[in-house]
C-alpha cells in the first residue's frame, strides 16, 4: 500500500459521528466540546490551510501535492 489506507465505501456520516463521540466520551472530553470551542479549534486549523495556500499560491485542480 502506499501509506494511504484504503477507505471503505459504506461507511456513513452517523456511523463516523458515532465513533467519534464514543471516542471523546471514554477521555471525558465532552465538557470541551462547546459551540465556541469547536468553532475556535475549527477556526485555528482554517487558518492552518489557508497559509500553505498562501505560500504555494495557485495549485492545478484536484490538489496533486
Amino acid at each position: 500500500m502506499s501509506g494511504v489506507e484504503e477507505v471503505d465505501e459504506r461507511v456513513s456520516l452517523d456511523f463516523l459521528k458515532h465513533k467519534m463521540a464514543k471516542f471523546a466520551k471514554e477521555r471525558d472530553w465532552d465538557h470541551f466540546h462547546t459551540p465556541r470551542n469547536l468553532l475556535l479549534a475549527l477556526v485555528g486549523e482554517v487558518g492552518e490551510v489557508s497559509e500553505i495556500f498562501q505560500c504555494k499560491g495557485e495549485v492545478p485542480k484536484g490538489l496533486p501535492d
